[in-house]
């Protein structure tokens, strides 16, 4: 079997390693993969082309830089991590007009196919739809890779998803199957396009052989490096964007950190930032000595910062959709580290008593405190987190992902 598959964006870390790992898990369950990185703007960090180089095989075949068309790539601000998204920072115009311009995809993405001769295409939407009419003039199925819906441009950007909820569901109705994130997503499809056997749950995952406890005298030191030896560490991956909840993170732990000089928080993946220091209450003293930002990293330098920390805390407020599929949860599970989260979202359908996973409720004001506060000085419950590692290698790898988007391929082939 094989397919072609597309994606269409420019530098999004999180969606390229999506698809790079599904399309190298679709290799892995035997699939023979051509990858289109569309974007005439793809120029990711250097790691993704590490990962790129490092994939390309007989049955894994990896093309980008393809200046055909005009880039789709939306021009965002990453210089604040931390705007709420009340604040959008991309107009509903401009994603219209993104979509307009990826019609102007269509030829090539036609010859591609016709070259290729695929079973079946697969393409991850974002922004564009042109890949509906290609795969529908070459006669070929398509399986539409989702992740976000568009109904989160009311909830997070202020943006009306009305028009573009349209879309979506023509994109829906074009395709033959529709692989989606969580169950959240399925539903929210499921309002597009009424028959359930097209959809399949490929939630995100992570490779047990990378994301691996390290061998002691690396994470000694690594630990010595940053400061972290004798040390309890509270660690806390991802961006500073106002909805993971670090704020809620630095606010719960406080008294714990003005208590205890020897208990630390690592912020892994994401650098200083002084406002927010300001805004939690956050000493200089304590920010000095006890809140460690390891800055950007290479996502596959995570790994080892990650396994740095005794307990991992996903902090999430309350949220009015929660879609996700958090890579931060798989990536602190596959490194044994027991969990802290709200029972919300993708952690509330996974999350089960295979898991070693603590939740706090997230509208009890103190409540992150007092589960905090139980756990990190838990042994036992630190050490049950190789549970978790257990659980993930028997059902949450890619490899796992890879053997689900088969099956919805087989769907689609099989039901054209």
């Amino acid at each position: 079997m094989k397919i072609v598959y597309f994606n269409y964006l420019a530098d999004a870390i999180g969606p390229l390693i999506r698809t790079l790992e599904l399309a190298k898990a679709c290799s892995d369950n035997g699939i023979t993969v051509s990858l289109y990185f569309m974007n005439e703007g793809f120029k990711p960090p250097e790691f993704v082309y590490e990962r790129i180089r490092s994939y390309q095989s007989e049955t894994l075949k990896i093309h980008y830089n393809n200046r055909h068309e005009k880039s789709l790539a939306i021009p965002v601000d990453n210089s604040d991590q931390t705007k709420a998204p009340g604040e959008p920072r991309i107009r509903l115009r401009g994603l219209l007009k993104q979509s307009a311009l990826s019609l102007l995809y269509i030829p090539a993405e036609l010859k591609i196919i016709r070259r290729e001769k695929p079973d079946a295409v697969m393409a991850r939407p974002d922004h564009a739809f042109s890949f509906c009419f290609s795969s529908r003039l070459a006669g070929v199925p398509l399986v539409l890779d989702t992740d976000g819906p568009v109904e989160e441009l009311d909830l997070y950007w202020g943006i009306s998803s009305r028009g573009l909820s349209k879309l979506d569901t023509f994109r829906a109705k074009s395709s033959s199957a529709v692989s989606v994130v969580s169950n959240v997503c399925e539903e929210l499809w499921h309002d597009k396009i009424s028959d359930r056997k097209r959809f399949f749950i490929v939630p995100n995952g992570t490779h047990q052989e990378e994301f691996l406890p390290q061998p002691e005298d690396k994470r000694e030191a690594l630990a010595k490096s940053l400061g972290l030896q004798g040390c309890r560490v509270i660690g806390y991956s991802g961006n500073q964007r106002i909805w993971h909840g670090l704020p809620n993170l630095l606010r719960s732990a406080l008294p714990l950190l003005e208590s205890d000089k020897t208990l630390k928080i690592l912020i892994i993946g994401c650098g200083f930032n002084e406002d927010l220091m300001e805004e939690c209450g956050i000493s200089e003293s304590i920010f000095r000595n006890q809140i460690v930002f390891t800055g950007r990293l290479s996502y596959w330098d995570m790994a080892a910062h990650i396994d740095l920390a005794d307990i991992m805390v996903m902090p999430y407020n309350t949220l009015p959709l929660f879609y996700f599929s958090p890579m931060r949860m798989f990536e602190a599970m596959s490194l044994g580290k027991s969990l802290i989260t709200s029972n919300q979202g993708q952690m509330h359908d996974l999350l089960d008593e295979r898991s070693s996973v603590r939740f706090f409720d997230p509208e009890n004001p103190g409540d992150l405190h007092r589960v905090i506060k139980k756990s990190v000085y838990d042994d036992d419950f630190i050490k049950a987190g190789l549970r978790n590692r257990e659980y993930l290698i028997a059902e949450h790898t890619w490899r796992a992902r890879g053997a689900k988007i088969k099956e919805a391929i087989t769907y689609a082939v099989a039901n054209y």
